[in-house]
């Protein structure tokens, strides 16, 4: 907290997602997650056969695991060994993500998923000036709606913290058996790759994160990625 500040304008948004089928916790096994340099690491991943929604380009294959009554849903885009992550992010635009998410189709495939947990913390002054907000932070800044005292902004924080297990975001019980069939396709996600939570019903994107490192009991840092 800084002694110097007047007030402070805080946004919280907080999401527990529970997998609509959940992943059996004695299916989880230690497994090769491949990183950016080329180096390989062993994590634990999770897997479970089920019928989910999937979508396939040349560069990239994509599946959405739903939360709950199936109103939010986690998407998760892979990039294929032939391409890479910097590439699927300079290809994500309105146009392309509209196309996307409109041709997600049912298939049955048994889903490899590493856990992890994602941290990102950043200061985005410089975004929002940048967007057309500079006069705010600086002394012509005007919030004599919010303030008699002649005020600006000093510093805007973003955080967002996410957990992605067996349950879903966060832990609750569960019991199950689960059944393999032999011959299902399988959809292992062992490279960088892209996800974000969606809302089903309005479209509107919740969370969005890459990971390229996922850590299951540390904190996997988010890092901008370089443009190819």
């Amino acid at each position: 907290v800084n002694n110097g500040a007047i007030f402070y304008l805080i946004n919280a948004l907080y999401f527990k997602g529970v997998w609509t089928k959940e992943f059996n916790k004695d299916n989880t096994t230690d497994g090769e997650f491949y990183l950016i340099n080329g180096k390989k690491k062993m994590i634990p991943m999770m897997s479970q056969t089920n019928v989910v929604k999937y979508y396939q380009e040349k560069d990239f294959e994509a599946i959405s695991l739903p939360y709950g009554s199936g109103k939010v849903s986690m998407y998760i885009f892979l990039p294929s060994v032939n391409s890479s992550l910097s590439k699927f992010i300079n290809n994500l635009n309105v146009n392309n993500w509209e196309k996307w998410m409109s041709n997600f189709a049912e298939k049955e495939l048994t889903i490899v998923l590493p856990k992890f947990k994602v941290n990102y913390d950043v200061v985005l002054n410089d975004t929002l000036k940048e967007l057309g907000m500079e006069i705010a932070f600086g002394s012509e800044a005007d919030f004599s709606g919010l303030c008699k005292e002649k005020v600006f902004i000093d510093e805007v924080k973003h955080k967002t913290i996410m957990e992605v297990n067996e349950e879903g975001t966060e832990a609750v019980s569960a019991t199950s058996v689960e059944m393999k069939r032999n011959g299902t396709p399988k959809f292992v996600i062992n490279r960088p790759f892209f996800c974000a939570i969606v809302d089903n019903t309005t479209g509107l994107i919740l969370f969005v994160c890459y990971v390229i490192d996922p850590k299951p009991d540390d904190i996997t840092l988010i890092t901008p990625i370089k443009k190819e």
